[in-house]
């Protein structure tokens, strides 16, 4: 037996699923896949079985004797700190972020906390998780990253109604404070979705 066929024997053992069942979820006669593993007939996995297979177990299909492909599973988002803008890569699973996106179609950034200022929420040293495509006009009630100049801070935004002027959190001396500004005066770079600290 070759390595493919001991792969997929594995993984019917390990997932306890039958021949039978997996043939029928091929579209195939009950005996094709226990054919496939002992006869060797077919010699190869079709494309499109290959393919079913491989999304049914959750692996690759290069492990099942497919050509190696791109790993689209995994992206790219920047890590920016709170203070001056560095970037750097961050990886994360697709599949999670598009769980954590609020309308499917974010942009994301991670942010390194490095002030006090939404403490005893949010502390220095925490990563947000950012989603840069929630700015106005869409702007809601919750905590966002603000760029100010070449600054990044995290404040907690309270819209106060329709009125032209929102509310933004800040800390001094150990106690909440609210600023008041003019909306035209904020630039969003995000708002903050997920929070990453240690326990």
């Amino acid at each position: 037996m070759d390595s493919v066929r001991k792969k997929l024997e594995s993984l019917i053992r390990e997932k306890n699923v039958s021949y039978e069942g997996l043939s029928r979820l091929l579209g195939r006669n009950p005996a094709y896949i226990h054919q496939y593993l002992f006869r060797g007939i077919p010699r190869e996995l079709k494309e499109a079985d290959r393919a079913i297979i491989a999304k049914y177990f959750d692996i690759s299909e290069h492990q099942l004797g497919g050509p190696q492909r791109p790993d689209n599973s995994i992206i790219n988002i920047p890590l920016v700190s709170s203070g001056m803008l560095k970037y750097s890569d961050f990886q994360f699973d697709v599949r999670w972020l598009s769980k954590a996106s609020l309308n499917g179609k974010s942009q994301f950034a991670l942010m390194e906390i490095n002030d006090r200022s939404l403490e005893p929420v949010i502390h220095k040293g925490d990563e947000v998780l950012i989603d840069r495509s929630e700015k106005f006009p869409t702007l809601s009630d919750g905590i966002y990253a603000l760029q100010i100049n070449r600054t990044l801070v995290l404040k907690r935004v309270f819209l106060n109604g329709n009125k032209g002027r929102c509310l933004i959190s800040d800390i001094y001396q150990d106690k909440v404070i609210w600023d008041s500004i003019d909306k035209k005066d904020i630039k969003i770079f995000g708002r903050a979705i997920r929070l990453f600290c240690a326990l």
